[in-house]
């Protein structure tokens, strides 16, 4: 019986994308599909995809919007197309969705499918790249098969703002390897390199250091928690783990509120559930979301989580029963919640147990792929 043969095409990615298609594409290949996967040759992700035995092609696609790559690479991926056979086509993002339905629909390919993993359109983003974005997918999208996105809420974004077809789309939520996260870890080997006292309430968050992450609200907060916690006499420490570009603007502010003592930057961690073994509070201060699988994995491991009220995050924080829900861009009411997190130390604990339970039983890895399975076969059946 012939392997159904998909072609996966993903921009460079690090953090929740790229984790999201790791874990999709082994476990595609371990349900019996032939994966192959189409992204830059200097990325971290190339390697990792070719350590799992599968075939990677290079293609010169950028994060940015710029003419002339994005033109060489629908060459690129418009000669992958033609000479593959694929039976599916799977893009993964919003570039990548942009730059390869064009590549496409000039191969004829008939079958192809969209994850939408982010909100684009958001305060942050320049209106430039709002319109071509906007009025490109609606008009890609009639030549899309299926649209799967990470969360309901960008399901209601795509069709509240792209004017997409509901039919169309599927929500497919991300999955993490649970177990994973289950173990018992030593947090003293991390906190001693941190220089972080054993007795001090640990927060944290892991993110690419990017506009949409918020994290500038969460150092904000660190100062108001700073400043109140003397009179209750809390002591924190705040672990912002990860990277991007707007990493050095985030350590002269750290810099400039005067807490710098308060606050450590590890850079990029490679133990994840060794890293989060380490905090007292996850904390999400996100200005638009689609579904953070980090905060999935903060919940995977007993963390109680306090988040922004945007995109996906109310779909896995519920106020009240696994962390606290925020107003974004609100330092002060993220402060509140933090401190409110940290006075309840029991309370905190039964959140986290109720954050783990959702975690195993919504966002596995086997739920995925069995969901992404199930969009397959819908493709498959349409274009017959």
């Amino acid at each position: 019986m012939k392997l159904i043969r998909i072609l996966h095409v993903i921009r460079p990615a690090e953090g929740g994308m790229k984790g999201h298609l790791l874990a999709l594409a082994a476990g595609l290949q371990k349900s019996g599909y032939d994966i192959e996967v189409a992204c830059p040759g200097y990325s971290s992700l190339a390697q990792e995809i070719r350590a799992l035995g599968l075939v990677v092609h290079y293609i010169n696609l950028v994060g940015p919007l710029s003419p002339v790559l994005d033109y060489r690479c629908v060459i690129q991926l418009y000669q992958i197309l033609r000479q593959g056979e694929y039976d599916i086509i799977h893009f993964h993002g919003a570039k990548a969705g942009f730059v390869g339905r064009i590549a496409a629909v000039f191969a004829r390919c008939q079958r192809t499918v969209l994850t939408v993993h982010n909100f684009i359109i958001y305060d942050e983003v320049p209106l430039a790249k709002k319109v071509l974005f906007k009025y490109g997918d609606k008009l890609l999208s009639r030549v899309t098969t299926e649209i799967i996105t990470v969360s309901e809420a960008l399901r209601v974004d795509l069709i509240d703002n792209f004017q997409i077809n509901p039919e169309q789309i599927t929500p497919v939520y991300n999955g993490i390897d649970t177990a994973r996260y289950s173990e018992q870890r030593d947090s003293a080997g991390f906190k001693t390199e941190w220089g972080i006292g054993q007795a001090k309430n640990v927060i944290g968050t892991l993110a690419r250091m990017a506009p949409q992450k918020g994290l500038q609200y969460l150092l904000d907060a660190v100062a108001l928690i700073k400043k109140r916690g003397l009179l209750r006499g809390v002591e924190i420490a705040c672990v912002i783990a990860g990277d991007g570009p707007l990493r050095e603007e985030l350590v002269k502010q750290a810099q400039a509120l005067g807490i710098e003592d308060e606050v450590v930057f590890p850079g990029f961690v490679q133990d994840v559930p060794g890293f989060l073994a380490c905090l007292d509070v996850f904390v999400i201060p996100s200005v638009a979301e689609g579904l953070s699988i980090t905060t999935i994995e903060a919940m995977a491991a007993g963390l109680p989580v306090v988040a922004s009220r945007v995109g996906g995050l109310p779909e896995l924080v519920t106020e009240g029963v696994t962390g606290y829900l925020v107003e974004p861009r609100n330092s002060s009411a993220l402060a509140q919640a933090i401190l409110q997190m940290i006075g309840e130390p029991e309370e905190a604990r039964k959140m986290g147990q109720q954050g783990r339970a959702l975690a195993c039983r919504v966002f596995s890895n086997e739920a995925m792929v069995t969901n992404t399975c199930k969009v397959y076969g819908q493709v498959l059946a349409s274009a017959t």
